[in-house]
C-alpha cells in the first residue's frame, strides 16, 4: 500500500470517481457520465483505506452502505445518494460479499490496533517499574 504508483493512482481514482464519500464504478461509457456511486467500488475503497490504516474513512463507506440498506443487511449494486437507497442488481451478491469482507477487516484491523495499544502501554509501564527500582 506504501508502493508510489499505487499511491498515485489511488489519488486519481479518489479525485475522478469520488462521490459524496463513495465511489463511482467509472467516470463515463457509451451512455454518458456515471452518476450513481457503485456499492462494490465503495467497499473496495472501504478495505483499502483499513489496510492503510484509515479506519474512519473505511468505517464512513460502510456506515453509508449499511444506511442505504435501511436495516435489511442486503446490498445493491449503486446508491443513489440522495435518496440513500439501492438501484440496479438487488441483493448484489459480489457487493454483499465485498460488504462482509469490508466488515471483517476492519474488526480485525481495530482488534490490531487495540492489542498493539496494549502492548505498548504494558510496556511503559514494565520501563516505569524498572526505573523506580534504581
Amino acid at each position: 500500500m506504501n508502493n508510489e504508483t499505487f499511491q498515485a493512482t489511488l489519488k486519481e481514482i479518489e479525485r475522478k470517481l469520488n462521490y459524496r464519500g463513495l465511489l463511482k464504478r467509472y467516470e463515463r461509457d457509451f451512455l454518458g457520465e456515471c452518476v450513481l456511486p457503485s456499492t462494490l467500488s465503495s467497499l473496495w475503497l472501504a478495505r483499502v483505506y483499513t489496510r492503510m490504516g484509515k479506519l474512519e474513512e473505511a468505517k464512513a463507506i460502510v456506515k453509508a452502505v449499511l444506511d442505504a440498506g435501511k436495516g435489511f443487511y442486503l446490498v445493491g449494486e449503486r446508491i443513489d445518494v440522495d435518496r440513500m437507497e439501492f438501484t440496479g442488481n438487488y441483493p448484489h451478491a459480489f457487493s454483499q460479499a465485498n460488504l462482509i469482507m469490508a466488515i471483517e477487516e476492519i474488526a480485525e484491523a481495530e482488534s490490531k490496533r487495540k492489542e498493539t495499544e496494549r502492548e505498548k502501554e504494558e510496556g511503559e509501564g514494565e520501563e516505569g517499574e524498572g526505573e523506580e527500582g534504581k
